[in-house]
C-alpha cells in the first residue's frame, strides 16, 4: 500500500514538473506574442527635437485630431457639466492657442479640429461648435459611433468605427457618415450579431484612426490586436494588415453592474502607432522584448507582408510609451505620457 501511495505521488510529481517543464518552453511564446525579427542596422528616424506638454496635468492628456495637437485639462467637474481648457498646436508648437469648453458630465470626446469637436454620450453622437459655444446632436438614427476621422475634401463626411442595427442585425464594422444628410454606408463589417455588443466591442477593436500623408489612405490600428485596416480617400475599405504579432482579440469580462473591462490574462497591447512612407508601412510594435528601446516593423504596402525591422533608442523609452503620433512631411512626432519628441525621415527611409 505504501508503495502503491509513492507511486501514485512520484506520478503526480512528474506529471507537475512536466507540465511546468512544458510551460516554460512554450508559454513565453505563446503568452507574449513576440516574433523572430530581421533586424536592420540602418537609422530611419533621426532625432530633432523635444517639446513639452501643454496641458497642466501629470500626464499628456490627448484629444484625437488631424494635422493638429490637441491636448485637454479638466477645469472643473461639477453634477451635470465638465469644464475643460483645450490646448490646439500645429505640428511645429509654433501656433498655439487655447479654448474654454462645457461639455455635459457624461460626455466623451473622441476628435477635435481647429472649429468643432465631436463627443459621444450614451452612445449619441453630439457636436460642439467652437465659434458658438453650441452643443449640437448630430441626429445619426440606429448607429452607435466611438471614433472617426475625416474623409478629405469633405465638410460633412467621415469615416467611422461603430454599430449599426439594420434589418433587425446589429453590425460592428467601419461605416461612412454625412452628418448633414445623414446617409450612411457600410464600408467594412467586423461582427454581425443578433444582439448589441456594445461597449464590448468597443474595447475588443480598440484603436485609432489616422492618414497618410497623402490623402491616399484612411487606416484605423488596433491596439490591442495584430490587425490594421486601411481604407481609401473616400472611407472605402481595401485591405487589412495583420502583423507578425498575432497578437489575438482581447479577453473581456463584466462585472455584476454589468460594466465590461479587460482581462488581465487575455490581453496584449499590440500597435501603438503607424505611418507610412515610399510604400512602406512602419508599425511601432509593443510586442517586443526591449524596454528600452522603441521597436518598428516595416511592411509592404503592396504584398502586407512583414520586411525588416529597425530599433529606435530615444530617453530608455518602449513602444508601449507612445501615446499618439503625428505624421508630417519630412518627419513625425511622437507623443509620449509625459512629453513629445520630433524626428526627421533620413534617407534610409
Amino acid at each position: 500500500m505504501k508503495n502503491k501511495v509513492l507511486i501514485g505521488t512520484v506520478t503526480v510529481f512528474l506529471g507537475i514538473t512536466f507540465s511546468v517543464v512544458m510551460l516554460n518552453l512554450f508559454e513565453p511564446t505563446k503568452s507574449n506574442y513576440f516574433f523572430n525579427r530581421k533586424y536592420s542596422n540602418k537609422n530611419i528616424l533621426n532625432f530633432e527635437n523635444k517639446f513639452d506638454r501643454m496641458n497642466k496635468g501629470e500626464y499628456v492628456m490627448y484629444i484625437r485630431s488631424n494635422n493638429l495637437i490637441v491636448e485637454r485639462d479638466i477645469i472643473y467637474n461639477d453634477k451635470n457639466s465638465i469644464m475643460y481648457n483645450l490646448y490646439i498646436s500645429d505640428l511645429d508648437f509654433k501656433k498655439k492657442k487655447r479654448k474654454k469648453v462645457k461639455l455635459p458630465k457624461l460626455s466623451n470626446i473622441i476628435y477635435s479640429d481647429s472649429t468643432k469637436l465631436f463627443y459621444n454620450m450614451k452612445f449619441k453622437l453630439f457636436q460642439y461648435d467652437f465659434k458658438t459655444m453650441k452643443n449640437t446632436e448630430v441626429g445619426m438614427n440606429h448607429i452607435k459611433i466611438f471614433s472617426l476621422i475625416p474623409i478629405m475634401d469633405s465638410q460633412n463626411y467621415y469615416l467611422c468605427f461603430g454599430e449599426l442595427f439594420n434589418d433587425n442585425i446589429f453590425n460592428t464594422g467601419f461605416f461612412v457618415i454625412n452628418i448633414s444628410t445623414k446617409r450612411i454606408i457600410k464600408s467594412m463589417i467586423l461582427e454581425p450579431s443578433k444582439e448589441s455588443s456594445m461597449p464590448k466591442n468597443d474595447l475588443v477593436y480598440s484603436g485609432f484612426f489616422t492618414e497618410t500623408y497623402d490623402k491616399r489612405n484612411l487606416i484605423y490600428c488596433c491596439d490591442k490586436y495584430s490587425k490594421i485596416f486601411f481604407f481609401n480617400s473616400k472611407g472605402i475599405y481595401t485591405k487589412v494588415l495583420t502583423t507578425n504579432d498575432k497578437t489575438p482579440l482581447p479577453k473581456i469580462l463584466k462585472n455584476s453592474n454589468g460594466d465590461s473591462f479587460y482581462s488581465r490574462g487575455g490581453t496584449w497591447t499590440s500597435n501603438m502607432g503607424i505611418f507610412v512612407k515610399n510604400n512602406k508601412i512602419f508599425v511601432f510594435s509593443s510586442r517586443s522584448d526591449l524596454k528600452t528601446s522603441i521597436m518598428i516593423d516595416e511592411y509592404s504596402l503592396e504584398t502586407m507582408k512583414y520586411k525588416q525591422s529597425f530599433v529606435l533608442k530615444h530617453n530608455n523609452l518602449s513602444s508601449s510609451s507612445i501615446r499618439n503620433i503625428f505624421i508630417d512631411s519630412n518627419k513625425i512626432i511622437i507623443g509620449f505620457e509625459f512629453n513629445y519628441a520630433s524626428f526627421t525621415f533620413s534617407r534610409n527611409i
